[in-house]
């Protein structure tokens, strides 16, 4: 190592005599060594051989991605709310995804691709693992070119759309809420695309007769959500108007088979050869012209005051223009669409199809193919395996079964595990008490009405159609004039059971209701409107009455 120590003299204001001492150490086999581990650095070029020094030599966690400060939490938002109220209210932000950038392969092949289109390397993206958070879990990050992480495990900030998403959520609502538009497209009410986002725009755009090419044509919807219309660009034009119909000639020139055609339009589709072909027949001609001209292609891109377009721009539309009314640069675009782009493809790739892995075949479906039907057979066996359930749930072992309703078809809209009565006035007695058999069954049929009087116990079967009440020992059957016993005289479990044991050792019969009464109530149900009929909790309740009047005595 050289080293060289020199020094100098200097005079302030005032006149005093200051000496200062430079040293400088020049190491040349230093410099030297450094050019040489360090492989392929553009020493002209100062960003890259930072980049490349940092990358080497730096910790990239600290080189490369910033520290998360910790995260405070405002008091009345839940956690993480007060961050996103930030971001959409106060940002203008909404949060979107990007699979391809949730693993640091794909993140690098996405920076890869997206650093294609920037001409200055200093302003490349950058993909790569950093810890934010210090919680040593390491995050797949990509910042811009200008250092700033914009991309976090594939999670990135997009232009809010609020105000056309409203829009478009007002305008699927004037079907119905969720629940009712199921209804109406399950009967058909509602024609097919029509909650579709792409129909809701072909319904608020129109073409502008006076100028077909240009703007579409906004409705007083789209306006107010705040959209506005552009007209396609010359690339669009270019697509439409001249490679779209050369693409499938020669694609049609290149090969007949169906799937050979299909596995072409995936591999290189029309929207990449238009791309390509635009690149070399339009904007490369324009750059050159303004070139051959002494102006930048940035200057061209400067669209002026008053001017609709950009010079650039008002080049490539003439040349579109051109292009798409010349034969024989049509001709010449389809021979290199099909010589250059798809010859290739159908010559690099062959079309073989794998075994199905999914499949409506039974064949297919016996060698292993997935149906399409649940993961989860719906059931393999008529009764549930709860034994290897319940083993293979883990923890403390459960014993004893003496929980189990022995009857399980017993439904019981309360809770049976209660055995007491419940509390009742003494004016609510009486008019309980001086209710007729049809009025206590309708109000047998107020769900109100059972929560507060009828006591949890009752419960009443769907299958037999009958009352009964469970407590300790299992149900008994009880009938209509029962239950009103028990709520009236605020009976429990235990007092209602012995007052049905007595009387079935006495062998006496439970009061019946008389066939007049039954025909009455059937008529009167009979006699009811048919657009009274529509109503679900009337047609509840009707039913309900003949199950527990009519039924039991036919």
């Amino acid at each position: 190592m050289a080293e060289l120590i020199f020094t100098k003299n200097f005079y302030s204001k005032s006149g005093k005599h200051i000496k200062v001492k430079y040293i400088l150490l020049i190491s040349f086999l230093f410099l030297m060594n450094y050019k040489k581990e360090i492989p392929n650095v553009e020493w002209g070029n100062p960003h890259a051989a930072k980049d490349m020094f940092a990358s080497q030599y730096v910790d990239q966690d600290i080189q490369q991605w910033p520290q998360l400060p910790a995260d405070k939490m405002v008091p009345g938002f839940a956690a993480g709310m007060d961050d996103l109220a930030q971001i959409v209210l106060n940002n203008k932000f909404k949060t979107k995804f990007n699979r391809n950038a949730l693993t640091l392969p794909g993140a690098e092949d996405w920076v890869a691709k997206k650093n294609r289109t920037i001409k200055d390397p200093s302003k490349y993206w950058v993909a790569g693992l950093g810890d934010l958070n210090k919680d040593g879990v390491k995050e797949v990050l990509i910042k811009d070119g200008n250092g700033n992480v914009r991309y976090i495990n594939g999670w990135h900030l997009g232009k809010t759309t609020h105000n056309m998403d409203k829009a478009f959520q007002e305008y699927v609502e004037q079907y119905g809420m969720p629940t009712a538009r199921m209804q109406k497209k399950a009967q058909g009410q509602i024609p097919g695309k029509a909650l579709s986002h792409m129909y809701f725009m072909r319904s608020n755009l129109k073409q502008d007769p006076d100028n077909p090419d240009g703007p579409m044509i906004p409705s007083d919807t789209l306006v107010k959500a705040g959209y506005k219309s552009r007209a396609p660009s010359a690339a669009n034009l270019f697509l439409t108007y001249v490679v779209k119909e050369c693409y499938d000639d020669a694609l049609n020139q290149v090969t007949q088979d169906v799937q050979t055609q299909k596995m072409i339009k995936k591999i290189c589709s029309v929207i990449q050869a238009n791309a390509i072909v635009y690149k070399i027949y339009v904007t490369s001609e324009a750059i050159g012209y303004f070139n051959n001209n002494n102006i930048s292609e940035k200057e061209a891109k400067k669209k002026k005051s008053g001017q609709q377009v950009s010079p650039f721009s008002y080049y490539c539309l003439r040349r579109v223009e051109q292009i798409a009314g010349d034969a024989n640069t049509r001709e010449n675009i389809t021979n290199f669409i099909r010589d250059r782009l798809l010859t290739r493809v159908s010559t690099d790739f062959k079309y073989e199809p794998a075994a199905a892995i999914y499949s409506n075949n039974p064949e297919d479906i016996e060698n292993g193919a997935w149906d399409g039907k649940h993961i989860r057979p719906r059931k393999t066996t008529n009764v549930p395996n709860i034994n290897a359930y319940i083993n293979n749930a883990g923890g403390e072992p459960i014993s004893g079964n003496n929980f189990l309703n022995p009857t399980p078809h017993y439904y019981n809209r309360n809770n049976f595990g209660n055995n007491q009565a419940k509390p009742i006035t003494e004016q609510e007695r009486q008019t309980i008490q001086n209710l007729t058999k049809k009025q206590f069954v309708n109000y047998l049929n107020n769900d109100n009405f059972v929560q507060k009087f009828v006591p949890n116990y009752v419960t009443f079967d769907q299958a037999s159609q009958t009352f009964a009440a469970t407590g300790e020992g299992g149900p008994i059957r009880i009938f209509l004039d029962d239950v009103r016993d028990a709520i009236v005289n605020s009976w429990d479990y235990n007092t209602l059971k012995a007052h049905v044991m007595e009387r079935e050792t006495n062998g006496q019969q439970p009061p019946q209701l008389t066939n007049g009464l039954v025909q009455q109530v059937e008529q009167q149900l009979n006699q009811i409107p048919e657009q009274q009929l529509q109503n679900p909790v009337l047609v509840r309740n009707n039913n309900a009455v003949r199950r527990r009047v009519i039924q039991p005595q036919s």
